[in-house]
């Protein structure tokens, strides 16, 4: 339901908050399940969301070293903690989470983040971690929703009726 209240960058850094606390549980299962690649990478994006939020306190625009930096951290993190390919897909959500937050629109931000619960999704699959299953299933509706509800990205474009000339 998070993206759908996103309408305006004011509401994002409280969100953010939000966000967080839903990550660390997140980071808890995979590690209890031993998804360490997903678990390190859960407690990275809090730090990003962080750095982020005093970013949007000061009304700034995060720098774009700072966000190659999460990604390479991200990047690292999945290298780090590698097992199997599977651990590829935890990286990818990281790259679009990444991107999504450094995003200054809400669309633009919403666009990068549909693919994040997916590849979280298939993430949590293959780690058991069925209840981030669900979790994630709900954050992609909700974003699709918010996606057409909000922003209108697949509706039709209406095309402007021709006035009638007065007579």
């Amino acid at each position: 339901f998070l993206p759908y209240f996103m309408k305006t960058t004011e509401a994002i850094p409280h969100l953010r908050l939000i966000f967080m606390m839903f990550v660390v549980n997140t980071a808890s299962t995979y590690f209890l399940l031993g998804g360490f690649s997903g678990a390190g990478i859960c407690l990275l994006a809090i730090v990003q969301a962080v750095v982020m939020f005093f970013y949007e306190q000061k009304k700034k625009t995060p720098h774009l070293m700072v966000i190659v930096t999460f990604i390479l951290l991200y990047i690292t993190c999945s290298i780090i903690y590698y097992k199997s390919f599977i651990d590829i897909f935890s990286a990818t959500a990281a790259v679009c989470y990444a991107m999504s937050i450094a995003q200054k629109n809400p669309t633009v931000s919403r666009l990068w983040y549909v693919f994040n619960p997916l590849f979280w999704l298939v993430y949590s699959l293959f780690t058991r971690a069925y209840a981030n299953v669900i979790m994630y299933v709900c954050i992609f509706i909700s974003t699709v929703i918010a996606l057409i509800r909000v922003d209108g990205i697949f509706r039709k474009k209406q095309e402007p009726k021709d006035s009638e000339p007065n007579t």
